[in-house]
């Protein structure tokens, strides 16, 4: 079970292969977009997040899904999966080595 952030009530690690200062940086990358954006789920948040992973990690080609109750098959790199949440909607950065494969 996900524990909330001392900082956020709203924000939740649910898996992560990063520390904490990953994880802070994260929390405030996204938690400000998504103020810029009105809450509002957009590419450009999207793309933010991913380019926000990469400049941490100085590792390309992340990628982000995000959804309600978000639950997925991942067949990614091997240290490299951060799944996060803000309120209800989960937030989940990874490098792909094969498919995404929604778990419905």
């Amino acid at each position: 079970m996900a524990k909330p952030s001392s900082d956020d009530d709203n924000f939740y690690v649910v898996y992560s292969d990063f520390d904490l200062g990953v994880h802070r940086q994260m929390r405030e990358c996204a938690i400000s977009l998504l103020k810029k954006e009105e809450g509002r789920l957009s590419e450009q948040v999207i793309k933010a997040l991913s380019t926000k992973m990469e400049e941490i990690t100085k590792k390309a080609e992340w990628h982000c899904v995000f959804g309600q109750k978000f639950a997925t098959c991942l067949e990614c790199e091997r240290g490299s999966l951060f799944y996060f949440q803000i309120g209800n909607t989960g937030f989940v950065l990874y490098r792909n080595v094969g498919d995404l494969i929604p778990v419905l």
